[in-house]
């Protein structure tokens, strides 16, 4: 993506964040909203680690296959790396 292409769509990015409203401060429950229901939170920023976990507590078939239907992550260039304390 370009800056001219950032440039266009980021005031539509914006409207759609701000429209969103106050969100959780942890990462983690937003994630667990936006399990619990999709349509609520149907764009949000999270780790990777919290699909995957997710996934493999959750095996079922029908669980495997809404993930692999409803879930795209993406992946910002340059990345953007995070560090927590332990």
């Amino acid at each position: 993506m370009s800056t001219a292409t950032i440039d266009s769509v980021l005031p539509g990015i914006k409207g759609y964040y701000d429209r969103m409203g106050f969100q959780p401060k942890s990462s983690g429950d937003i994630f667990d909203l936006f399990i619990s229901n999709p349509y609520t939170y149907p764009l949000l920023v999270g780790y990777e680690n919290q699909l995957i976990e997710y996934a493999i507590q959750n095996s079922d078939d029908y669980t495997i296959d809404f993930l692999k239907k409803n879930i795209r992550s993406l992946y910002p260039q340059p990345t953007v790396w995070s560090s927590h304390p332990h």
